[in-house]
C-alpha cells in the first residue's frame, strides 16, 4: 500500500510516538479536536474550498504543566464546484504546554488553563507521503468541579512541507483549522490551602550566674502601718488612700479594683472572655487568637492536674468532609500553641467535630473550644 520509503517514515513516527510516552507517566488524557479548514496557499486556497476535520490526540502528562504522546486526524476540503474532495491522513506525535489544571480560577473555582501544542506528522493525500507540521493554541474550561472534563475554542496552522515532484507544483500547503476540543482525564479537583502558622521553637537560654556581695547589716526601716481608723468604704482592707476603685471590693495586687479573669473554670469546660475565632476557611494562629491561648496557658499552668480536650468547629458552609478536616486543623493548631508555651502535650487531645445542621453559619462557629476530661480529682 505504502512504498518502502514512506513506511519508514511512518513507523518512525510511531516509534516516536511511544519514546515519547513516559514510564511513569502522571496522568492520560483524551483529547477529540472538530474544527473548519480553510486553506492559505495556492494552489490549494484556488481548488479547494473550506472543509472541516477532526484530530485525536492521545495526551501523557510528564508533569502538571507538560503533556506528550501521539495524533490521528484527517482533513476533507470539496473540490470547487465538482464532485469529490481531497483528504489529507494525519499520524503523527508532539507535546502541549499548559496552565496546571489543579489551580483555582473560573466560573465557581471550576478551573480555566489556556494551552499550546505541536505536532510533527506523516501526512498521506492521494499517492503523496509528506511531512507536516502542526502548531495550535486554546482554552480549556472545566464542566464540572471534579474537572475530568474540558471543553474549549483552538486554533491550529498545518503546514505539509511539498518535496521537488516533476508531477506536482513545489509548493507547500498551509491550512488554518479553528473549532471546539473536548477533553477527558482523570481529573484535578481544587482545594483550597489550609495554612498553619509554624510555632517558633522555645529554646532553653543557660543561666548567667551571678555573684552577690552580703551588704552590712541595717537597721530596719519604721513601716508606717495604717492605723484602724484608715478609711475603707468597701472593706476589701485596701485603705480608700490607694484604692482606686474604693466602693468595688479588689484585691491589693489590683490596686483596690477586681482582676477580670480571662478563663473562668465552669465544668464541664473552660470559658473564656475572649473567644478564639478563626479566619474563614483559615487554621492559622493570629495576635487576637495567641492572646486569648495565652490566658488559657496560664489557667493550666495554675491547674496541673486538668486534662483538656480542644474541640474545633467550623461552619457548615461547603462539604461536611472538608469541614472536618478543617475543625480538625484548627484543634491541632491550637494545642501546638500550648505545647509550645509549656503546657505537656500528655495532658491535651485535639478533636475536630463535624458541625451541626443547626446553625452552623454564624461567624462563632469558626472556633476553638476546651472541655475538661479530667480534674484529677478521682482516678
Amino acid at each position: 500500500m505504502f512504498r518502502k520509503p514512506q513506511t519508514v517514515f511512518a513507523l518512525g513516527l510511531l516509534t516516536l510516538s511511544a519514546i515519547s510516552v513516559p514510564a511513569a507517566a502522571r496522568d492520560f488524557a483524551l483529547k477529540l479536536e472538530s474544527g473548519m479548514g480553510l486553506a492559505l496557499s495556492s494552489p490549494q486556497s484556488k481548488v479547494f474550498d473550506p472543509g472541516g476535520g477532526q484530530l485525536v490526540k492521545g495526551l501523557f502528562g510528564l508533569n502538571r504543566k507538560y503533556d506528550v504522546g501521539p495524533s490521528l486526524g484527517f482533513l476533507t476540503m470539496p473540490v470547487g464546484d465538482k464532485a469529490g474532495s481531497g483528504t489529507a491522513l494525519m499520524l503523527g506525535a508532539g507535546g502541549r504546554f499548559k496552565r496546571p489544571r489543579d489551580l483555582p480560577g473560573g466560573v465557581k473555582n471550576y478551573g480555566a488553563s489556556p494551552w499550546a501544542d505541536a505536532d510533527l506528522f506523516y501526512i498521506r493525500t492521494g499517492t503523496l507521503s509528506r511531512p507536516g507540521l502542526a502548531i495550535g493554541v486554546g482554552a480549556a474550561m472545566a464542566v464540572g468541579k471534579a474537572r475530568t472534563f474540558w471543553l474549549g475554542p483552538f486554533v491550529r496552522y498545518l503546514h505539509i512541507f511539498q518535496f521537488h515532484n516533476d508531477r506536482f507544483e513545489d509548493n507547500d500547503a498551509k491550512t488554518i483549522i479553528f473549532g471546539l476540543s473536548m477533553e477527558i482525564g482523570a481529573g484535578a479537583a481544587y482545594e483550597p490551602t489550609i495554612e498553619i502558622c509554624p510555632v517558633a521553637e522555645v529554646k532553653e537560654v543557660a543561666p548567667v550566674p551571678v555573684v552577690l556581695k552580703k551588704a552590712p547589716a541595717k537597721a530596719a526601716p519604721e513601716v508606717d502601718t495604717c492605723p484602724e481608723t484608715c478609711p475603707d468604704r468597701d472593706n476589701d482592707t485596701v485603705p480608700d488612700a490607694i484604692d482606686k476603685c474604693p466602693d468595688i471590693v479588689g484585691p491589693l495586687e489590683g490596686a483596690g479594683c477586681p482582676i477580670e479573669k480571662k478563663v473562668v473554670v465552669e465544668p464541664p469546660k473552660l470559658e473564656l472572655k475572649q473567644k478564639i475565632l478563626f479566619a474563614t476557611n483559615k487554621a492559622v494562629i493570629q495576635d487576637n487568637e495567641a492572646t486569648a491561648l495565652d490566658a488559657v496557658v496560664q489557667a493550666l499552668q495554675e491547674r496541673a492536674t486538668f486534662h483538656i480536650q480542644l474541640e474545633g468547629h467550623a461552619q457548615s458552609v461547603g462539604a461536611e468532609a472538608r469541614n472536618k478536616t478543617l475543625s480538625q486543623k484548627r484543634a491541632d493548631a491550637a494545642m501546638a500553641y500550648l505545647v509550645a508555651h509549656g503546657v505537656n502535650a500528655e495532658r491535651l487531645v485535639a478533636k475536630g467535630l463535624i458541625p451541626s445542621p443547626a446553625a452552623t453559619k454564624d461567624d462563632d462557629q469558626r472556633r476553638v473550644e476546651f472541655v475538661i476530661v479530667s480534674d484529677g480529682s478521682s482516678k
